[in-house]
């Protein structure tokens, strides 16, 4: 990552999982690891476009929890933003 501040909330968030995982008794770590293993997946999805992207996220976050109105507002304003500098 180039940013800063990703860097910084990616070293925070590990920090806070690692504590949290720390705490687990034995029995809560295996079931935590059997779920991982067993009932997560992990997908990679590479867009060429930047507004497909947007797109892409609102589609996506438009299922399960909602996401706080600060949250689509930010995708909101990059879009606009983006394509203020597209167009200059």
């Amino acid at each position: 990552f180039e940013s800063s501040v990703s860097i910084k909330n990616l070293k925070h968030n590990a920090q806070i999982i690692s504590e949290r995982v720390t705490s687990l008794n034995t029995t809560e770590k295996q079931n935590l690891l059997n779920f991982v293993l067993n009932k997560c997946e992990l997908i990679q999805v590479t867009l060429d476009d930047l507004s497909e992207a947007f797109q892409f996220f609102d589609s996506q976050n438009a299922r399960g929890k909602a996401l706080a109105p600060h949250d689509l507002l930010k995708a909101y304003h990059l879009r606009e933003m983006m394509d203020a500098t597209t167009q200059t």
